[in-house]
């Protein structure tokens, strides 16, 4: 425990020996011996394996930076962060820290293996008489930029971290179709998502065979979403 506080702050090459100075009877005199050393900074961080994800979404995540004091808590908090964002496989991201006691820096190399993170949604149903059936297509790691470059469509432009998501549900007497979008860094330098999205229903009423009645609705959102 005292060693990782030491780590978090920057200690990497700390030293905390525990001794027993003497036992007496059900009593023992401990002595914790501490070396602290000098405080190690960040030289150069590296990473490899996002194949499809672009290297700036990446980094945006790494706590990890050139310059900064080390910390242990860092390679955890950006271990989870690169498994979270849904991209990569959580259990083979690997990291390798390689010290330099001499200059008192340490380099460090993250290892990313990528995986599917688009989803794609297909239900029916039948009640009320009538059949009802569902469409859904989510891709998690969209490019709006490159959505012209043809040669980046995997089958959609991919490596922003943007979400795109589609859906459309039919029925014997209704209609709902909404198409969403979300920027989780806005303008790319800032941690605060932008979601958009419109949704179109269409409802017909049936009262009797001459009568009925339909309903058109539109509505749309937007909305900010900020990382404290």
């Amino acid at each position: 425990d005292i060693k990782s506080l030491y780590m978090n702050s920057g200690y990497l090459f700390s030293n905390v020996t525990p001794v027993e100075k003497s036992v007496k009877g059900d009593s023992i005199d401990l002595e914790i011996r501490i070396a602290e050393g000098e405080k190690a900074m960040w030289n150069k961080v590296t990473w490899s394996g996002n194949t499809t994800t672009h290297d700036h979404v990446v980094l945006r995540s790494l706590r990890t930076k050139p310059g900064d004091l080390f910390s242990k808590s860092n390679i955890k908090r950006t271990y989870f962060d690169l498994g979270s964002m849904q991209f990569f496989d959580p259990q083979q991201i690997k990291y390798d820290i390689l010290p330099n006691q001499q200059d008192n820096t340490v380099d460090m190399a993250w290892s990313l293996v990528e995986k599917g993170s688009s989803q794609v949604q297909l239900q029916a149903g039948y009640g009320g008489n009538s059949f009802i059936g569902t469409l859904g297509l989510t891709f998690n790691n969209f490019s709006l930029r490159n959505f012209l470059k043809f040669k980046d469509f995997k089958p959609v432009p991919q490596g922003d971290g943007q979400t795109l998501s589609i859906q459309a549900q039919a029925g014997q007497n209704f209609q709902n179709y909404g198409i969403s979008f979300v920027e989780p860094w806005l303008f790319g330098t800032k941690p605060t998502a932008l979601s958009v999205g419109v949704n179109q229903s269409l409802v017909n009423y049936t009262y009797t065979t001459a009568e009925s009645q339909k309903l058109n609705i539109f509505s749309a959102n937007a909305g900010l979403n900020r990382l404290l």
